[in-house]
């Protein structure tokens, strides 16, 4: 499989309990792609899937977030609301779920700047 080595000079996205990886000074990895499995791209899901798609990264993003890795959160909580950009042609059911998980993440992501002192951001 592929290689690359990877240098992380921010503790805090380097963090991962469940590999043994603790908070430190620069920390470098050297990853291998073992197996890949290619998801659907945006434009490729039903609605439907667009929106299960959304509530599944709030989750990550909203788990980031209480485990304190808020720039990582603030990422995932951007990716919903760019997958909800245009939601014209959505059933009234699916848009309302959009549109509140939209609202969602435009808050949560008003907490991580505030937390990353970000607050022209927020």
């Amino acid at each position: 499989g592929e290689r690359a080595i990877l240098t992380c000079s921010r503790p805090n996205s380097c963090t991962e309990p469940r590999l043994g990886l603790a908070p430190s000074g620069e920390t470098v990895m050297v990853l291998e792609l073992v197996d890949f499995e290619k998801q659907k791209d945006q434009w490729e899901l039903s609605e439907d899937e667009k929106v299960q798609r959304g509530q599944d990264r709030k989750e990550v993003g909203s788990n980031l977030f209480k485990q304190g890795r808020i720039e990582l959160a603030l990422e995932r909580y951007k990716k919903v609301m760019d997958l909800f950009n245009y939601i014209d042609n959505f059933t009234e059911e699916n848009k309302a779920k959009a549109k509140e998980l939209k609202r969602l993440c435009d808050l949560n992501k008003a907490a991580c700047h505030l937390k990353l002192k970000q607050h022209q951001d927020a």
